[in-house]
């Protein structure tokens, strides 16, 4: 599996439709880079030990995205953003 930080460079796949990352031991934070990706319909990103992390209101710019699955992550806090 994958492990370290969640690269920013996720945001310059401007063709990026499905990201997955679940069952890694990524770390960090989620990237607000993320939220530039104008074509993702879905995002599921479960089992890593995200550190301090939140779900970003950049995310909100997602105007495509359709399915959100974000969980079993216990360094998760705070509450979807508005913008979802």
């Amino acid at each position: 599996g994958l492990s370290g930080p969640i690269p920013t460079e996720f945001g310059n796949l401007e063709s990026l439709v499905y990201l997955e990352l679940h069952d890694n031991n990524l770390t960090g934070s989620l990237p607000t880079e993320i939220g530039s990706l104008s074509n993702l319909v879905y995002i599921w990103i479960s089992g890593q030990d995200l550190m301090s992390s939140k779900i970003p209101s950049e995310f909100g710019r997602l105007t495509k995205l359709d399915e959100l699955y974000i969980y079993d992550i216990p360094g998760l806090t705070g509450s979807i953003p508005p913008e979802l």
